[in-house]
């Protein structure tokens, strides 16, 4: 299973499981460096505007030089 399916699919497990607890789907960004480390940020407890969180979503995989990454948010 190459690296990207895995991060999808924990990611995805995460992130249901978040719903069937708390009844909440956050808006976060996840990715993995060049390490093996993986990192989750939460977007819902930053209050920005949208086109700064756009940009923030784009910095965090660059910052951590991620080699796969992922963003989730429901509607």
């Amino acid at each position: 299973m190459s690296l990207l399916q895995e991060l999808f699919d924990e990611y995805t497990e995460w992130y249901k499981s978040l719903a069937e607890e708390n009844g909440v789907l956050p808006r976060s960004v996840s990715g993995v460096d060049a390490a093996g480390r993986q990192f989750m940020y939460p977007l819902d407890i930053l209050e920005l505007h949208h086109m700064a969180r756009n940009k923030y979503i784009r910095f965090v995989p660059d910052e951590q030089k991620a080699i796969a990454h992922a963003y989730g948010v429901w509607p």
